[in-house]
C-alpha cells in the first residue's frame, strides 16, 4: 500500500487543501456540500480544515482506488 509522503499537521487554508489534492476551491466546496469531503471548521469569518481529516480523506480515496 502507498502512504502519502507529505507531511503537514495543524489547520489548513482552502488555498493549502488546494494545493495538497490539487483541485480547486469551487471542487473542494463542492465535495464538502455533497458530504464527499470533511467539513472545515469556522472560526469568526476564517474557514479551515483540520489536517488530520484532510490526510484521513486521502488515505480512504488511496484504499478505494486500490480496491478498484
Amino acid at each position: 500500500m502507498t502512504e502519502n509522503t507529505f507531511t503537514f499537521s495543524g489547520l489548513l487554508t482552502v488555498k493549502d487543501v488546494c494545493a495538497v489534492i490539487k483541485m480547486s476551491r469551487f471542487w473542494i466546496y463542492e465535495q464538502v456540500e455533497k458530504g464527499e469531503f470533511p467539513a472545515p471548521l469556522k472560526f469568526g469569518r476564517s474557514i479551515r480544515w483540520k489536517a488530520e481529516d484532510v490526510r484521513q480523506y486521502l488515505d480512504k480515496k488511496e484504499l478505494e482506488r486500490q480496491v478498484h
